[in-house]
Formats: C-alpha cells, structure tokens, sequence
C-alpha cells in the first residue's frame, strides 16, 4: 500500500507538470526538465484538489490521476514527436554536478525519514492535527470542515497540505506513514528544486551546487517536523524557477502563474513572506530595467495576475471567515486581542484589528530575542519545527559572500571610492541610533548598505542591468528582508510576522550569498597568478576545507537534531480519527 501511495504521488506529479510544461520551452538538461516538471505538478496537484472542491467534485485519487495521465496520454496517441523522451547528450544528467545534487537530495531524504520514523508516534501537536485533517480529506473527498469536527488547519486555514496527504491516504494503509513520509519527501525534494532554481537565477551550476549543499546542511532549512510550511518552501522553488524563465521570454507566466497559487492555498502567514521575496524579485528587475520596466516586467505581473485569480478558488469565499476566526495560522495574539477581532463592528475595524495582532513583532509561540552566536553556532539540541543558527563555516562564508558582492558591483557604482565607505557609514548610522550597537546591528548595516548599492549599480548599468548579475541585489534584498524578520523582536521593529518561521526563508539567501563568498575565494587564488595546475589544485583544496568546514558545524549538528528521539504530543494514544476507513 506504501509504494502504492509513491507510485501515485510521482504519477500524478509528474504526469501534470508534464502538461504544464507543454506550454513552454523547457531545460535542456535531462535531469532539469523532469525534476522541475514533478516540481511544477506538484503546484498543480494542490491547485487542481482545490479547484475540484470548489465545484463540488470528489477530492478523489481516481480523478487525480486520470486527470494527470491525460496530457501525456494525449501527446503520446495524437502528438507523439513531442512526448517521446529526448535522448542527446545532454542526458549525461548535465554533468556531475547534477549526480552530486541527487547524492545531496538522497541523503537529505534519508535523513529526515529515518528521523521521523525512529518514534512509533507523531511529534508534538501540530503534525496531529495534519494527520486528523488528512484522514478526513480522505474519507469525505472534501476539504470543507464538517459540522462536527473543526480542524484548525483545515478550512478556512488554506488546505494544500493536508489535502495532498488525504489524497494518498486514500490508496494507503496508514495515514501516519504518509504524513511523515511524504512530509521528508517534499522537504527533500525542495532542496534539488532549489538546485535547480539557483542554477538558472545564478547561471553557474557550481553556485548552485555549493548553496544547495549549505541549504541542505545548515539547521536552519526545515527539520522532518510535520506542518504546512514545509509545503509552501517545495512549491515556492518552482514559482521563482519560472519567474526566472518568464524573463528570457514564452509562457512561462502561465507555469509561474499556477505555482503563486499553490503557495497562496499552502499556508496563510508563510504565504505572505515568499510572496513578499517574489514582490522583491521583481521590483529589482524593475529597477534594472529603468525606463523599460513595464515591457521588462510584463510576464511578471501577468503571472501574478494568473496567482492572484486562481487563489480566489478559495480565498474568494473564505477570507472573511478566515479573519473572522482568526484561525490556524493567526493566532500571534492575546485571547483579549482575538476577541476584540470577533467583536469588530464591521470589516475594516476587523481588518486593522486583525492587523494589529498578525503583525506583531514578538507574534509567534517560539519568537524570542536572538543574539549573534544563534546565528553563528550550530547546536545539536535546537527546537524541533523551526531549528536555529547557520554555522561556523556557513556564516563565514555569507559574510565573505556580502563583500565580495559588493566588489562584484563596484565598477559600476559612481565614483565607488566614495560612495562604497559612505553607504557603509550610512546604513550603520541609520541602524545604529534607533537599535543601538551589538553583533546584530553591525551584520543588518552590512547586508543594508550591500543591497542598497547592488541597487544603484543595477540602475546605473542600464539595458536591463547589463554587466551586474541580477541575483546580487535580488539575493542581498531577500536576506535583508528574511534578516528583519527573524529580528522583529530582537531589534524591537514595530511589526513582525511569526519572527521563527523566518528562519527557514532566511537560509535561502544565506546558501546562496555563502556561494559567492566561496566563489569570491577562487577567485583571489587568480592574483597569485600561479600556474594553472597550481590554481586548480589550490581551488580544489580550498573546496574541500570549505565542504568539510560545512559538514562538521552544520550538516552533523542538523543531523543530530533531525535523528533525535522528539516527544510526542498531548493528543498521543487519543486521537480517534487517525486510521478511520479510507471509503
């Protein structure tokens, strides 16, 4: 019944990224284009369940997958030059790089599975209401709550993840060994999406290999721990791959357009924050594209425009119950503040107290003030949903990857000996008086002054930021904003939104500026001008200090905490709708 459940996830995975990717034209690489295309169905397996709820018919796994099989059954019979696999040169896997990031991608997944399964029992609270909501979905085909249950992840709260639970627990014996699964599963799987991702948004498959490996290692990027937020980081890899592809032109909004949504009906509070990297992610190309940005930014907005109406699906009908409840996700506040939310005269006095309570700056049960060594020890006992800290080596490294950011876009800063310090001087002043000095101040200073001049060496480049690699600012705006945002008490910021679930979006930048810290690296082993066989085994020693820097204080600290023994939680042994009949 198991490897049933995984052969219909793959099947109907795969089977509609397939025909989602039909609309455009897809990597080359062999490995890409069906690992992005399972990435893709995977968005398009939560948007179809939700669009088949919202018409009344059966979240049933037979209609899932037969919707799934029809598009390759269609280019198969009727096209079939274009459904037959491409057999070239690129079926090498594009390279070692790519068998290197399915050996990262198998030991993640071995990681997080021998974790969950090393307890007989589902950890803590949360992933016992998944697991209740899931055997509902499957039972009753519907992700509408019942009159007589209330699964407070489920209905108003966005139900993406426990319906793709429901619908293989239909075709399996155990609603628990789905959850904890699938649940490493697509935490896995979001690791070789990033890969991918970060190799077209850096263009280099040795960046995005190394920030992958840091991804995959640092604390901070998921535990096996069993909530909605692992859901929305797997689909919102896939929606900034095709952002990224829309740029270079074809109907890749459409693909990008599908994935927005998915994360919309994945979790309420993490939804937000990725949208708001990908508000971050165009408005630097905005910036780059000077007077142009409206035909630059096109495919942009009209797939935000396919997000923002697919997700009416279900948010069209729900989000007056969901902020009148102030249900799943919401709860930042006192009883005193949500009963002022239920007592609001009318919408907008319930929107601006609903406000009020979301975006609270201490918001969040595990939101605490942090200081610098959180950031820079790895620890092997950390907290089981959202781990904190990077690393010795991977902080390190991110460090180095700000300055050799910012000597990346000097040239084309205006007069740089000036402006360069100035910007420096500026930011630790503006951040200085209002926070004071610590560790913290003077790293948030860092990384303001770096993306601020990314941003005007975007501008003064002109011709769509031509010379300055897009991903600098972008990845140097992303980290400002997830930085704040696990910050939000720490710096006393007037608001903040669930400040340690930011962790998990701020490993993202972190993996990706380490990269160009050990890039940049490399590349002062060219100002010794040494011979090339020289150069070369000096780069290679320098990146196997660096991998076994980032093994021993991070990857060996993640895996302690992931492998550990956790606790179960107050609804073990009672929790009567975990096995009911699957219909």
């Amino acid at each position: 019944m198991e490897l049933l459940a995984l052969l219909l996830f793959f099947a109907v995975t795969y089977g509609l990224g397939f025909s989602l990717a039909r609309l455009v034209k897809e990597s080359d690489g062999f490995l890409e284009r069906h690992v992005m295309r399972v990435g893709f169905g995977l968005c398009a397996l939560v948007v179809l369940g939700i669009a088949l709820n919202a018409f009344r018919i059966p979240i049933d796994w037979r209609i899932i997958l037969a919707a799934a099989l029809a598009g390759p059954a269609y280019f198969a019979i009727f096209r079939k030059g274009h459904a037959k696999l491409r057999f070239s040169a690129t079926m090498r896997l594009s390279g070692l790089g790519a068998i290197a990031a399915l050996v990262i991608f198998g030991f993640s997944l071995f990681m997080y599975s021998s974790g969950a399964f090393s307890y007989p029992y589902l950890e803590d609270d949360d992933p016992w209401g998944h697991a209740s909501a899931a055997s509902y979905v499957a039972s009753e085909k519907t992700v509408f709550d019942s009159p007589f249950l209330n699964f407070q992840y489920m209905d108003p709260y966005p139900p993406g993840y426990d319906m793709m639970f429901g619908i293989l627990r239909q075709v399996s014996g155990s609603v628990m060994w789905v959850v904890k699964f699938f649940n490493a599963l697509i935490i896995s799987l979001s690791v070789l999406f990033f890969y991918f991702f970060a190799r077209q948004f850096t263009g280099s498959s040795g960046r995005a290999l190394f920030a992958m490996l840091v991804l995959a290692s640092v604390p901070a990027y998921l535990s096996h721990f069993i909530w909605a937020p692992a859901l929305a980081m797997a689909v919102f890899f896939p929606a900034v791959y095709a952002l990224v592809m829309a740029g270079k032109g074809g109907r890749w909004w459409v693909v990008a357009g599908v994935c927005l949504a998915a994360i919309a009906f994945s979790h309420p509070t993490h939804a937000v924050k990725l949208l708001a990297m990908v508000a971050i992610y165009v408005f630097v190309s905005m910036v780059s594209a000077r007077r142009l940005w409206l035909r630059q930014s096109i495919s942009c907005f009209k797939a935000i425009a396919v997000g923002a109406a697919v997700s009416l699906l279900w948010w069209g009908s729900k989000i007056s119950a969901f902020t009148g409840l102030a249900k799943g996700g919401l709860r930042s506040g006192t009883e005193a503040g949500l009963e002022q939310i239920r007592s609001s005269p009318n919408l907008v006095v319930r929107m601006w107290n609903i406000l009020t309570q979301v975006l609270n700056a201490e918001g969040g049960t595990a939101t605490r003030v942090y200081s610098f060594s959180d950031f820079f020890v790895a620890r092997g006992t950390n907290m089981i949903n959202n781990p904190v800290g990077f690393g010795v080596a991977a902080s390190l490294l991110a460090f180095a990857g700000i300055v050799f950011a910012v000597a990346r876009v000097a040239s084309f800063v205006p007069r740089p000996r000036i402006s360069i310090p100035a910007a420096f001087v500026a930011a630790f002043v503006v951040t200085l008086l209002p926070l004071g000095m610590s560790p913290l101040q003077l790293v948030l200073a860092a990384i303001l002054s770096a993306f601020f001049l990314s941003l005007v060496a975007v501008f003064s480049a002109g011709n769509a930021g031509s010379g300055v690699p897009l991903w600098i600012p972008t990845t140097l705006g992303w980290l400002l904003f997830a930085f704040l945002g696990v910050n939000s008490k720490t710096f006393e910021l007037p608001v903040g939104l669930f400040a340690f679930r930011f962790w998990m979006i701020l490993a993202v930048p972190v993996a990706l500026i380490a990269a160009e810290g050990l890039f940049g690296v490399f590349g002062l082993v060219r100002m010794f001008r040494l011979p090339a066989v020289t150069a070369s085994a000096a780069r290679l020693a320098i990146l196997s200090v660096v991998v076994a820097g980032v093994l021993l204080t991070s990857a060996g600290q993640k895996y302690e905490v992931n492998t550990a023994c956790w606790p179960a939680g107050a609804f073990w042994g009672g929790n009567f709708m975990l096995e009911p009949s699957s219909g």
